[in-house]
């Protein structure tokens, strides 16, 4: 599938385990494989192929887009690869 070549699994994997684990008291970790917006991203498109009717429902998957975009700003200002790929 040549539209996932941007996205290494393991690393966004890794990367999120390791932003997310920070102390909330810390500043947000940048990673180059991991980002807010890229995670909400990714959960807006996912949830359209749950088997589950709720989470598939249009709603669920919007307000992780709206989500998404809310960071679309902050990020671009200082952008890491993640913003890139």
């Amino acid at each position: 599938m040549s539209w996932c070549l941007r996205i290494v699994p393991d690393l966004f994997l890794r990367d999120m385990h390791q932003t997310l684990s920070a102390p909330r008291t810390q500043s947000p970790l940048k990673t180059a494989h991991y980002s807010p917006m890229l995670h909400n991203s990714l959960l807006a498109i996912a949830t359209a192929f749950s088997d589950d009717l709720r989470i598939r429902d249009l709603k669920a998957r919007q307000a992780f887009a709206t989500l998404a975009k809310s960071f679309v700003e902050a990020e671009c200002q200082q952008p890491n690869i993640s913003v890139v790929h």
